[in-house]
């Protein structure tokens, strides 16, 4: 973070609170890990950095702190980045599996040629980056793979609830991506490739329930892949 980022920022929305802007700045370098797990956060170094004073910066960070991606450690003074652990991971894609399987569902009984087409895209890029072992390719087709699908499932609730996991969903998918050793294979990985191309034809086919089902062992899938880049390893903590 920078002054020229916070003026970029400031720009673009000259009406919006400097704490919220702020938090906005953190909670970017937090999700792309330019800010890792357990970092302490400083406010006299971030108010030096920026420009500004130290009020807007405690706010931001209090804000970060509503949300889990700051803690206060009960036995250290100051903040820090909220660490990431396989039991938060866990019950994160369980309430991701309950969304997307019904999002999948849905969109399979109305999806459009585009929207097919694109989501077979996503899905042979994904297994054209996992050939290359390509974990920033992997990140580009993840995520807007399964984004589609939840933006043409034509129901708001599903998306609010999809909307309110997604940031630390996009942390933690970042997390174990970034973090693959792509120098061992991991047994999960190709199940992921092939289950997109499977969703995909069940969505194409206008067959809801396999879609709803081949959704569900899918994120399944996902936690079994990030428990075996955690167990080989991943700081995560």
């Amino acid at each position: 973070m920078n002054q020229q980022k916070l003026q970029e920022r400031l720009d673009q929305n000259p009406f919006a609170k400097l704490s919220d802007v702020v938090a906005d700045l953190l909670f970017d370098e937090i999700v792309s890990l330019r800010l890792s797990p357990s970092t302490k956060l400083n406010i006299n170094n971030i108010s030096k950095e920026l420009g500004i004073s130290r009020t807007p910066v405690t706010e931001a960070i209090n804000q970060l702190c509503s949300i889990g991606f700051v803690d206060v450690h009960p036995s250290a003074s100051g903040y820090f980045v909220s660490a990431l652990t396989m039991k938060e991971l866990i019950s994160l894609y369980n309430a991701r599996a309950a969304i997307e399987s019904e999002a999948a569902y849905l969109c399979a009984e109305t999806a459009s040629y585009d929207v097919i087409a694109g989501l077979e895209n996503y899905a042979s890029e994904y297994k054209r980056a996992l050939q290359r072992r390509d974990n920033q390719a992997l990140k580009e087709v993840e995520m807007p793979f399964h984004r589609l699908i939840i933006d043409n499932c034509e129901n708001k609730y599903l998306q609010s609830c999809y909307e309110q996991i997604l940031p630390t969903l996009t942390r933690y998918q970042n997390y174990y991506t970034e973090f693959i050793d792509t120098d061992v294979d991991n047994p999960w990985s190709p199940r992921c490739a092939h289950q997109h191309a499977s969703i995909v034809a069940a969505i194409k086919m206008h067959m809801p329930e396999l879609a709803r089902q081949l959704m569900n062992e899918h994120i399944r899938t996902g936690i079994s892949q990030a428990a075996f880049s955690y167990d080989n390893p991943i700081p995560i903590r």
